[in-house]
């Protein structure tokens, strides 16, 4: 029998590039959605062929008034990272109810160590610290397309008469691969917001530099 000695890594993309994914509380990219009291990042990873994935959550300290809630289809699995996070729910309602019951409100303290399971149409709203800042990782499953056939049938048909003029775009994301095109779509999004004329202020900002009265 031979033996190995295998060097020992930190967690990160490269370690682990060709076996899986690594999901660090520093994603090194833009937020994707942000609130009152959180900022999220959305589709870190996925799983079961592409029917759940993953996301991470930054929450500022601090006990906000929760004025909206919403709900999943599928299960949520919620992972609080090193400080405990404090979630707020509601019970699923009866069908055709648009609004949870604020009287069934519930304030959950998950902490490190612990996981919270939330079942389909449970109503929540983004975990928040409390007494201190804290993150967490969450697992959904993703939304099912419901758009009729007719729906569904025009956008084919509006994709075969935009393929020929690939050429004439500015990007072009191939999705052969759901997690790498959502990744490459996230990627022309930041590029966007960089662009000179759409960065108001910079003509200032570098004659401040520069000492330029141009």
């Amino acid at each position: 029998m031979r033996v190995y000695e295998i060097e020992l890594q930190d967690l990160s993309p490269a370690a682990v590039a060709g076996c899986g994914s690594a999901l660090m509380t520093d994603p090194g990219v833009a937020p994707d959605s942000l609130g009152d009291w959180w900022q999220c990042w959305e589709g870190l990873a996925g799983l079961s062929d592409g029917r759940q994935w993953t996301g991470f959550v930054q929450a500022a300290p601090g006990w906000p008034l929760v004025a909206e809630m919403e709900r999943e289809p599928g299960t949520e699995l919620i992972v609080p990272v090193d400080r405990p996070i404090v979630q707020v729910i509601a019970p699923a309602s009866p069908a055709g109810e648009a609004r949870p019951d604020a009287k069934a409100a519930r304030a959950i303290l998950v902490r490190p160590g612990t996981a919270l399971v939330m079942a389909p149409g449970v109503w929540h709203a983004a975990a928040f610290g409390g007494n201190a800042a804290a993150a967490y990782f969450y697992i959904a499953e993703r939304r099912r397309a419901e758009d009729s056939e007719e729906v569904i049938a025009r956008r084919l048909k509006n994709a075969l008469e935009e393929i020929p003029h690939w050429q004439e775009y500015d990007y072009v994301v191939i999705n052969d691969d759901l997690d790498r095109a959502f990744q490459e779509v996230k990627s022309v999004l930041v590029a966007e917001r960089l662009r000179q004329d759409r960065r108001h202020g910079l003509y200032d900002f570098a004659r401040t530099l520069t000492g330029s009265e141009k």
